[in-house]
């Protein structure tokens, strides 16, 4: 995806606190999602993630 070791790990963060555990499916399609809106920093992830309603 070419994201940045931010971006991945933010995702990989959120992947676990969302689904309660790894899953590589969720984790590689969310990565993409962010990519696709232009988010770059954990802060616009997090932002990003409950506006999507996946997070409280």
């Amino acid at each position: 995806t070419e994201a940045s070791d931010t971006l991945v790990n933010t995702a990989i963060e959120l992947t676990l606190k969302i689904q309660k555990k790894f899953d590589g499916s969720f984790y590689i399609s969310f990565l993409e999602n962010l990519k696709q809106n232009d988010i770059e920093t954990r802060f616009a992830a997090v932002a990003f993630a409950k506006e999507q309603g996946l997070l409280k």
